[in-house]
């Protein structure tokens, strides 16, 4: 509404996670604004030019398939995840970021599990989560980056010559989360954690050998 407000809108569930991520990008860019700029900011109009503190680079989409992978509403094993991630965050030091969890939790319940659909592995896709194991075992560590993770993953798809690339992707999700879409896996597997990881595909490889 802030960028267009005399345009159109189309109003929809999925579009939730997309407007979230980008109210937290204006957030997270607040702080670095000269003063006068700050006013041209959604956020400072968002919250009456006293924002409160926030700040994570954890998109909602990123959460949101944090908690689809656990199949968790328990905070405390969300929370377990992300300090993995950063130590740092805390829900007293970083409250705002706790309610995002809730919400991100209801998003889940509400919109994600009824139409939760997991593809099984088969002979077919068999040896693509194969190389990927190998890929995630032995090219890769927790000191990698995101970026990283997400170019060896990419070079499997390339490997085993998907027509395009987001069926690879596509075919991930819906493995490992149920769903068509998803988060960037070289973000989610930093979040999630690398031996989370491999363990699940391992179990979903092991279970229909």
């Amino acid at each position: 509404m802030f960028q267009k407000p005399k345009s159109a809108k189309k109003l929809f569930f999925d579009v939730i996670p997309k407007t979230v991520d980008d109210y937290i990008a204006h957030y997270n860019s607040y702080d670095k604004l000269e003063p006068i700029k700050k006013i041209d900011s959604p956020i400072w109009h968002i919250h009456a030019g006293n924002p409160k503190l926030f700040k994570s680079d954890i998109t909602f989409n990123s959460l949101t398939n944090l908690v689809s992978i656990c199949n968790t509403d328990d905070k405390e094993i969300i929370w377990s995840f992300i300090n993995q991630y950063d130590s740092n965050l805390s829900p007293s030091s970083n409250p705002e970021f706790d309610k995002l969890i809730d919400y991100a939790i209801n998003y889940y319940n509400d919109f994600v599990l009824p139409n939760k659909k997991y593809l099984e592995i088969n002979s077919d896709n068999k040896i693509v989560f194969q190389d990927m194991l190998k890929v995630l075992k032995l090219e890769i560590s927790e000191t990698n980056s995101a970026e990283e993770i997400q170019t060896l993953l990419y070079e499997v798809g390339k490997k085993h010559q998907f027509e395009n690339l987001k069926d690879f992707f596509k075919l991930v999700y819906q493995v490992l989360l149920g769903q068509e879409q998803g988060p960037r896996l070289g973000s989610f597997i930093k979040l999630y954690g690398l031996q989370e990881t491999i363990k699940i595909i391992e179990e979903k490889v092991n279970f229909h050998e």
